[in-house]
């Protein structure tokens, strides 16, 4: 669940608040990854190479009532639970197909029966594969209002994230609890009939970085700043660390936002 309400795909644990202050980089990658974006409705190729990122998307409506049935056959008794924890038909529904969906994918990966596979979850709660025998991958999944988001990699950590453009959500004290005065700057700049759009492009983006980190909720949002215009991808480094990251937002839906980060080794890049 996250600041606005809405489920972000990845469980927040209690944690203390973690100092988090990304900085910019201008930088190229060589080579870059090759980022595939598909709907999953219309994909027959599920292979995965080393630099390559695929994305899939699909509409939770288009799950008929027995597909929901057998994606539930899927779950783990810990997935099953988590379930019974969520409000509304809706939610629950919405959480059977997207993990359901992201099993599914992960097998066709893996070459592996779907409800063989075991996650666990990092200190602030990030999903991994617990399974030390098959090959690594790193995903991420994010889902709202209907619309599922799923990330893959077999070499970039990442995090996704979606969210619906309301315009009714942005407020003067949301913004102001969640973006930094660099943020807050460029959303009061906009337009008014802009302001829903700016708000969700950068949000995305913010949460995309926590979730990719591992960090989640237990950064301080306003301890670092993101771009927050998608024109073009933006590099962020971490203080004492190796890789950097990538923010891109995507398209899919022009009613959506949404964002993908994904690490960057520096030796594999070129500081500008």
């Amino acid at each position: 669940m996250d600041l606005l309400g809405r489920d972000s795909g990845q469980t927040r644990l209690l944690s203390p608040v973690v100092p988090f202050r990304p900085h910019y980089l201008e930088m190229s990658l060589k080579p870059s990854p090759v980022l595939q974006i598909s709907n999953l409705q219309d994909s027959t190729n599920f292979c995965l190479n080393k630099d390559e990122i695929r994305v899939f998307y699909s509409s939770v409506d288009s799950v008929c009532d027995k597909q929901v049935a057998e994606f539930g056959a899927l779950l783990s008794e810990e997935e099953i639970r988590r379930i019974s924890c969520l409000k509304t038909i809706e939610s629950q529904r919405e959480y059977v197909i997207s993990h359901g969906a992201l099993r599914l994918i992960l097998g066709e990966f893996l070459q592996i029966d779907p409800s063989a596979i075991q996650f666990a979850l990092g200190p602030c709660g990030k999903p991994y594969l617990a399974m030390p025998n098959v090959p690594k991958i790193e995903f991420n999944i994010s889902h709202s209002h209907g619309l599922m988001v799923f990330a893959f990699s077999r070499k970039h950590v990442l995090g996704v994230d979606v969210e619906l453009i309301d315009p009714s959500v942005p407020n003067k004290e949301l913004i102001e609890t969640v973006f930094t005065a660099s943020e807050r700057e460029y959303l009061y700049s906009l337009p008014p009939e802009q302001l829903a759009k700016g708000f969700f492009t950068a949000w995305t983006r913010k949460e995309a970085l926590i979730k990719a980190t591992g960090q989640g909720f237990s950064a301080d949002l306003q301890s670092f700043s993101v771009p927050p215009s998608s024109v073009s991808p933006a590099f962020l480094s971490l203080s004492d660390a190796s890789r950097c990251w990538e923010i891109q937002s995507l398209y899919i839906y022009a009613d959506y936002a949404c964002a993908l980060v994904f690490s960057v080794d520096k030796s594999d890049s070129a500081i500008l």
